[in-house]
C-alpha cells in the first residue's frame, strides 16, 4: 500500500505543478511589447527616436500598463532630450478591442561607437516581480568624416 501511495505522489505532483503554472499565466493578460529605433545608425550629436509600445485587447479585462521611468539617460553614452506623455490608439476603428499604447523618447550620443540599449522593461497590472521587457536595440554612432587636407 505504502509503494502505491509513493507512486500517485511521483505522478501527480509533475501534474499539479504544471496545471499550476497554466492557471497562473492565464491570470496575465497577453500583452505584446516591442522597442524600436527610426535608425540604428547616427553621427555623434544627431537625434534618434526610440518608441516602445505595447499592444494589447481590451476584452481581456482591465489593464493597467505602467512605462518605465527614464530620467536624462538611458546609459551613460545616451542621452535622453524629451520624452513624449504615453498615448493610447485604436488602431482599427472596426475592431475596438485592440488598443495601442506607445511613448516616445528623443535620444542622442556624443560619444562614438556602439551601444546596447538594454531591453525596456513594462509593467502590467503593477506587477513589478513579472514585467515584460522588450528586446535589447544596438545603435551605432559615427564621427563625422573631415578632411585633413582642406582649409577649415
Amino acid at each position: 500500500m505504502r509503494s502505491l501511495s509513493l507512486h500517485i505522489r511521483y505522478l501527480f505532483t509533475p501534474l499539479l505543478l504544471v496545471l499550476s503554472l497554466f492557471a497562473f499565466a492565464q491570470d496575465r493578460p497577453d500583452v505584446k511589447v516591442t522597442a524600436s529605433l527610426d535608425t540604428n545608425a547616427i553621427l555623434i550629436g544627431e537625434h534618434v527616436s526610440l518608441v516602445l509600445k505595447a499592444e494589447y485587447r481590451t476584452d481581456q479585462g482591465s489593464i493597467q500598463i505602467t512605462f518605465p521611468k527614464l530620467a536624462d539617460t538611458i546609459i551613460k553614452e545616451i542621452e535622453i532630450i524629451n520624452a513624449s506623455k504615453v498615448e493610447r490608439v485604436i488602431p482599427d476603428s472596426n475592431n475596438i478591442n485592440e488598443m495601442i499604447q506607445f511613448q516616445s523618447w528623443i535620444i542622442t550620443s556624443f560619444d562614438s561607437g556602439y551601444y546596447a540599449i538594454p531591453p525596456l522593461k513594462i509593467i502590467i497590472n503593477g506587477d513589478s516581480t513579472n514585467p515584460i521587457e522588450t528586446e535589447p536595440l544596438l545603435l551605432a554612432v559615427n564621427t563625422v568624416a573631415v578632411d585633413t587636407t582642406k582649409n577649415i
